[in-house]
């Protein structure tokens, strides 16, 4: 009798430990399937956009789509009329459109209406003639340059700068330049002479291109980001450097912090602002990260633990915390407000960073955060400095809708022009310098300096 007792109870304890781990399992397997869910969501996201109908949200609320277009009550958009009328056309009746009759009198009243319109230029044909004089006090002979010549050139400035304006403004490929030109102006042109155009234009301007770099190296905060490049197949990094004024682009195969060492030197005394990629960690300057992404961070972080009250208050009450930085950084308040809201701030973050969750991803999240603590309250020591790297990323947009366009550059010289004819351009823009006529000026043979950017254009 005992032993069948010892018997039933080892059988009935092997049998709870069996549940205890199939407990166990279930719960892990729960896990990972809320895990997947979060991943799957993310990448439908990325694959699958919103939909024509407008957000999902609005569509919930109120059973329609959000209906396109301005709010109501939004003013109307009204074309300015023209200054200056190049013609006044007289136009006049000679049969009644109604019932064709020929009996019409002229009446006191009529109406005006202006039209603008574009006149298609026409390819303009330039014969320099170069009249060669004999100096009598050195005994050479010597013969002058042209107005909007450019020497040992059968393409003018005009036509090159139009087509690097296309290229690299508008975003069109070579094809498509080739093709406007040859309908629009009917001038001919290959594409190898279009590549040679970009090479011209960077080799004349490439003190300028020298000259923001170096004077990165005196600004007070920089934004930094980078995308990918492809140049001949293989993946490279478009790097983008920004503080508001100039923008500097530089293509390389590494996305190391060596990249940004290079560029701004070792002793950069100014602020890097950027997001939380693990390279910019080893940078000894001094850091903001991006509020921004933070926010996306922590929404990723609540979909991936939804059952998790713990999780969910952290990334609620840091979610609150960062738009509490960035709502003070825009409203304009006292110093001293601004110190007081400051360091309250500060004290909630840390206090809130030093309590650990109960996840291991969580907590990992959690410790990375409270390591850079002082990176994500840069902003507020500095009140001259962004919360948020925006600025940067609106700067890489056309590059990357360049790189869908034409899918990246084929050879080393690519790059290299690329990135210049860019720096150019985008600075160009930033400062309001009209783009096309500086790219002329630059073929014509005219030194572009920085300071030159920075003044009223004539």
């Amino acid at each position: 009798m005992r032993d069948c007792y010892r018997k039933h109870c080892k059988k009935t304890a092997e049998l709870r430990e069996e549940i205890a781990k199939l407990k166990k399992e279930k719960q892990e397997l729960l896990f990972e399937k809320r895990q997947l869910l979060v991943e799957i969501r993310e990448l439908k996201g990325i694959v699958f956009k919103t939909g024509k109908g407008g957000s999902g949200k609005e569509k919930q609320r109120t059973g329609k789509p959000k209906k396109r277009g301005a709010p109501f009550g939004h003013p109307g958009w009204f074309r300015k009329k023209p200054g200056i009328v190049d013609e006044e056309i007289e136009v006049h009746v000679r049969r009644c459109p109604h019932c064709g009759s020929k009996h019409l009198s002229l009446c006191a009243k009529y109406d005006e209406h202006i039209q603008e319109d574009i006149v298609i230029p026409r390819v303009k044909v330039s014969k320099y003639r170069h009249w060669r004089y004999y100096c009598n006090n050195c005994k050479k002979v010597s013969a002058g340059v042209g107005r909007d010549e450019i020497p040992g050139s059968y393409i003018g400035p005009v036509a090159k700068g139009v087509a690097n304006y296309l290229r690299y403004k508008s975003g069109l490929s070579y094809y498509k330049i080739q093709d406007i030109f040859e309908q629009l102006f009917s001038l001919r042109m290959e594409k190898a002479s279009l590549y040679g155009f970009d090479s011209q234009i960077r080799k004349k301007s490439e003190h300028f291109y020298e000259e923001i770099k170096s004077t990165l190296k005196e600004t007070e905060f920089l934004h930094t980001d980078e995308t990918g490049w492809p140049n001949d197949g293989k993946n490279h990094w478009l790097w983008c450097m920004t503080d508001g004024k100039v923008v500097f682009y530089h293509i390389d195969k590494r996305r190391s912090s060596g990249v940004v060492k290079e560029i701004v030197g070792d002793d950069y005394p100014g602020i890097i602002l950027s997001d939380f990629f693990s390279t910019y960690a080893s940078l000894k300057y001094r850091k903001q990260r991006c509020l921004v992404h933070l926010l996306r961070m922590l929404k990723r972080l609540q979909d991936r633990f939804p059952g998790s009250s713990r999780v969910r208050t952290f990334c609620g009450k840091m979610g609150k915390l960062t738009k509490a930085i960035i709502d003070v950084k825009k409203k304009k308040t006292s110093r001293i407000r601004f110190l007081e809201i400051s360091g309250d701030i500060k004290s909630q973050i840390k206090t809130l960073l030093s309590v650990p969750l109960p996840y291991r991803t969580a907590d990992k999240f959690r410790r990375k955060l409270n390591n850079i603590r002082q990176e994500l309250t840069t902003c507020l020591d500095v009140p001259s400095v962004p919360a948020h790297n925006n600025f940067v990323e609106r700067q890489i947009r056309p590059n990357v809708i360049s790189r869908k366009i034409t899918f990246g550059t084929r050879s080393g010289s690519g790059m290299q022009n690329h990135q210049s004819i860019m720096s150019l351009i985008q600075t160009a823009g930033l400062n309001d310098y009209p783009v096309l006529p500086l790219l002329q000026s630059i073929h014509s043979g005219n030194r572009v300096s920085l300071a030159q950017l920075q003044k009223p254009p004539p």
